[in-house]
């Protein structure tokens, strides 16, 4: 077997965040359908029959904009770690206060600590503005799509990793390889598959053929606007050196707000019932409606659901890591992640035959194998593909110059015969 498939060794600090993530997407999902659960049950009359209002009441499937409202709530908690850390820099600081004011810098020296290339401006300001507009725009295309398709999650990241590789071939001159390109057409391939069955199997039967075409360019857009988002945070941390916790804290300080208002609206605009307008609130039909969801709860459920909110802010976190630390494409695994929760979710809400969950699984297990061979943590032993790996270009490399450095030597050898054989000749001639 290890002479068509091995595994490489995994940087540490990688392995950790992806064990912390999957960690994290299991603890999510087993928290948001145990609150359903613990509803559900909470709320039954004394025969054991549910009361569909208060059933709806933490269902995060119809209550998308409550869901999308903890996701960035989360995303803001992230300024505690980050005052954290400025905390902890001020003190170093401080204790070397006394050493600096005593070393007086020259002038060339100054220049380069009073450069302000890196400063943020007010065009960044403006460009973190309009990336959260995008962000927004992908978030309530996502939740049209789950209402519209009465499915658990509208998130298929087969869209997004072709545009994330175009972003980073064109623009960010990162030069790929056959095995990564081979994985990326499996992946997307596999993705499309994923798509289907949810269509057939998950979503909403009745849906015509221009319906699913809309679908797919909508998907399109998400994948395109998720591409420009991670890439746009790669260069903040980059260039404008903002911290992972600092980009999810801001992002998600915008977002919560506009988020928060637009749900105090939409709470008060009721609906007829259809598709769009799943939530039921003193027998009239809204989109979402936030009185609905703390009219019931007790205090063990708001705590829930503030368990949730960290875990959603944790996940965006640890991608924001994992960009900053590494390359955009290293994130796929992760993004695979949050599509198998994503079936999982999708299995329970609206159990289908075994054999579909079984060949969705294989397809997902597919997935994560080839994410793995894109980012050579697993090397494929056949038809050539791991030729271009970069341990074997560089030892390649490395045998190359030790093979000139040998015939160089060899060349001086030589020329050194060569010098002493002249030599004696003339010594020789001279006698």
């Amino acid at each position: 077997m290890n002479n068509y498939i091995s595994c490489r060794k995994c940087d540490k600090k990688y392995c950790l965040i992806y064990i912390g993530h999957f960690f994290i997407v299991l603890i999510l999902l087993i928290l948001s359908n145990f609150l359903i659960t613990y509803n559900n049950n909470d709320n039954s009359d004394n025969n054991g029959n549910n009361d569909n209002n208060s059933k709806d009441n933490l269902n995060f499937s119809s209550h998308s904009v409550f869901k999308l409202f903890l996701t960035y709530f989360g995303m803001f908690l992230c300024i505690i770690p980050e005052l954290i850390l400025k905390f902890k820099t001020r003190n170093v600081n401080s204790e070397n206060s006394d050493i600096k004011k005593n070393k007086k810098l020259n002038g060339a020296i100054q220049y380069i600590y009073t450069d302000l290339s890196d400063k943020t401006t007010w065009k960044d300001y403006i460009h973190i503005g309009i990336i959260s507009f995008i962000l927004l725009l992908i978030d309530f295309i996502k939740i049209y799509i789950e209402k519209e398709e009465d499915c658990a999650n509208a998130e298929y990241y087969f869209t997004t990793l072709p545009f994330l590789l175009f972003i980073s071939i064109f623009f960010n001159k990162t030069e790929f390889y056959k095995h990564q390109y081979i994985s990326i057409i499996i992946i997307t391939i596999i993705g499309i598959y994923q798509y289907v069955i949810k269509i057939i199997f998950y979503y909403n039967n009745s849906k015509e053929f221009f319906s699913i075409i809309i679908d797919l360019v909508l998907q399109i857009l998400i994948g395109l606007g998720e591409a420009i988002f991670f890439s746009y945070i790669k260069g903040l941390m980059n260039y404008k050196f903002f911290s992972p916790y600092k980009v999810s804290y801001i992002f998600g300080l915008i977002n919560m707000i506009i988020i928060l208002i637009v749900l105090f609206i939409i709470s008060d605009i009721d609906c007829n019932e259809n598709d769009l307008c799943q939530i039921k609130y003193n027998d009239t039909s809204y989109f979402d409606n936030i009185y609905s969801i703390f009219n019931k709860v007790n205090a063990f459920q708001i705590f829930i659901i503030f368990l949730i909110s960290i875990c959603f802010g944790a996940l965006k976190l640890l991608i924001n890591l994992i960009i900053n630390y590494y390359t955009v494409c290293h994130i796929f695994v992760f993004l695979e992640n949050n599509g198998i929760a994503d079936t999982i979710n999708q299995e329970i809400n609206k159990p289908t035959n075994p054999f579909i969950g079984v060949t969705v699984g294989i397809s997902h297990l597919i997935n994560s194998l080839f994410s793995f061979v894109f980012l050579e943590i697993i090397e494929l032993k056949c038809f050539g593909l791991n030729k271009n790996y970069k341990e074997n270009i560089k030892k390649r490399v490395d045998e190359e110059n030790n093979r000139i450095s040998k015939g160089e030597t060899n060349n001086e050898d030589e020329n050194e015969n060569e010098e002493q054989d002249n030599s004696f000749s003339n010594e020789d001639s001279q006698d």
